[in-house]
């Protein structure tokens, strides 16, 4: 087996024994070693330890080539992890305004129904057909419209409540309720 200073053992592992003999890569005959030479070999073979194995590939002059990552494949991973990222970000930015769409959506859903419980609450049973007013809840300012309209049963009302944010037009919520006359 030849030995190379270029062999990579990891500290946790167990050693391979040191021969009196070793070979150069890419030489046929044996060296001898000396107290020098066995010194300067100990001390790279224990700084290699510590060092990633690098992959090298011979010639037949005895001449390494170190191989590595080309510029065109480290741009190529560049672009791949760009696109992740980007990919991720605008997941994010879509999560956030999703959930700032879901707040105003729940928030609107509970001035609709406080609307309806206020006007079962007064017993009202006039001869209005809609109502409308401005209500502040979780810091925005609402607006809502109730439509008063008959049913089939006479002792019935339909009650349509729709909220929109001040100053836009967009819905954010839509409620149906009924009102008895007792």
């Amino acid at each position: 087996m030849k030995h190379s200073i270029f062999t990579f053992s990891p500290p946790s592992f167990r050693r391979k024994p040191i021969h009196r003999c070793f070979t150069v890569p890419f030489r046929r005959k044996p060296i001898r070693r000396t107290a020098e030479s066995s010194e300067k070999i100990a001390l790279a073979e224990r700084t290699l330890d510590w060092i990633p194995p690098v992959r090298r590939i011979g010639s037949s002059r005895g001449m390494t080539k170190l191989r590595g990552f080309t510029l065109l494949e480290v741009m190529i991973a560049l672009l791949v992890i760009t696109l992740g990222m980007a990919a991720v970000i605008n997941t994010t930015s879509e999560s956030g305004w999703k959930s700032a769409q879901l707040r105003h959506k729940t928030v609107a859903t509970w001035v609709a129904q406080n609307q309806i419980v206020k006007y079962r609450a007064n017993r009202i049973w006039g001869n209005a057909r809609s109502q409308s007013g401005k209500v502040e809840m979780a810091n925005i300012d609402w607006v809502w419209r109730m439509k008063i309209s008959a049913t089939d049963d006479p002792s019935l009302r339909r009650l349509d409540v729709e909220v929109f944010i001040e100053g836009e037009d967009a819905l954010k919520a839509s409620l149906t309720g009924f009102i008895a006359r007792i």
